[in-house]
């Protein structure tokens, strides 16, 4: 579905230049169509739990707890909750791109692909201290930190929205057509509510009941959900936003905290809620299919991510100021 989207917006850029008959523009459209669409071809993870990569970080006893990926600027993005700071790093080499300093202490995160309709993305995230969820222009970000100090205190954001109800995991669900507009799903922790915003100026819609500590969606009303009892539930919300339908999926006392969805293989993995060092992968019925123990006892994750268009799988370690990077 993805692909069919790129090629439309493609062809409407051929389509505006239909007055110019230009050879060379056409084939750097061309070119240009071509290269996007290769780079968009989705991998499964393979489920060989190989160590890929660790992710070192250079400061100080860093708390990474979660992390996400920007497709359009290739970089991976860091939550730092104790220094109150995002750390972005290259996609490829996995080297420190950035520090950018925030108000707040960010826990969850997640990426708004092209939110201005410029192939730019966002970080939109939750933090503690400040109470409030907050967008990032992340296009903006980076540019000015090019040519500056890495550490410059530079603050882009788009929006921010009070919560002091224990915002924690956070979504977005991408617009199926540009009359839509993307929604935000909140996990409040401490209303037991799922706070739903709009992703242009992140004022409030509705919110929906749902015990509800991680979530990541499947489609644009269908969503994985962790609980704070820490079991995993299919979500599903009409097109209305009312009261959602939650299917059980986790059974035999698995517990999940931080999960994410290969969209790719249709696997679901999840943290462990007993053991914070060990991946659990469910298919969507529910099964647990693999489980993989890494790092050591003291290692603690809380969330996970995985990147649909490399095929890693990238888990933050909390107490141990880095990040597992698995192919």
């Amino acid at each position: 579905m993805l692909v069919h989207q790129l090629v439309r917006v493609e062809l409407i850029l051929f389509n505006n230049d239909s007055t110019n008959n230009d050879d060379g523009n056409f084939r750097e459209l061309y070119e240009h169509l071509c290269t996007r669409m290769r780079g968009r071809r989705k991998r499964e993870f393979s489920m060989n739990f190989q160590p890929h990569k660790v992710l070192e970080s250079s400061c100080y006893s860093c708390s990474f707890m979660d992390v996400n990926v920007s497709n359009n600027h290739n970089v991976i993005v860091v939550s730092d909750f104790h220094n109150s700071q995002f750390q972005i790093m290259d996609r490829k080499t996995k080297t420190l791109k950035a520090i950018v300093p925030t108000k707040g202490r960010p826990r969850g995160l997640c990426i708004e692909e092209n939110f201005d309709g410029n192939e730019n993305d966002a970080i939109i995230a939750t933090f503690s201290r400040t109470y409030t969820v907050e967008k990032f222009n992340l296009w903006l970000v980076l540019d000015r930190l090019r040519g500056q100090d890495a550490n410059s205190n530079i603050q882009c954001s788009v929006w921010s929205q009070e919560n002091k109800h224990g915002a924690h995991g956070i979504a977005v669900s991408s617009r199926r057509s540009t009359s839509e507009k993307n929604l935000v799903f909140v996990c409040e922790v401490f209303s037991s509510n799922i706070l739903i915003l709009n992703s242009l100026d992140g004022q409030p819609i509705t919110k929906v009941t749902a015990h509800c500590w991680g979530i990541v969606p499947i489609d644009r009303n269908k969503f994985i959900i962790s609980s704070q009892k820490q079991e995993l539930h299919v979500m599903e919300i009409d097109h209305e936003l009312k009261t959602p339908r939650l299917t059980p999926l986790t059974q035999d006392g698995v517990t999940a905290l931080g999960v994410t969805y290969d969209c790719v293989s249709k696997l679901i993995y999840a943290v462990s809620g007993k053991q914070k060092n060990t991946v659990v992968v469910f298919n969507l019925h529910g099964r647990r299919v693999h489980e993989f123990e890494f790092g050591h006892l003291c290692t603690r994750c809380l969330f996970i991510h995985i990147d649909n268009e490399t095929g890693e799988l990238l888990v933050p370690d909390f107490k141990g100021s880095k990040i597992h990077a698995f192919k």
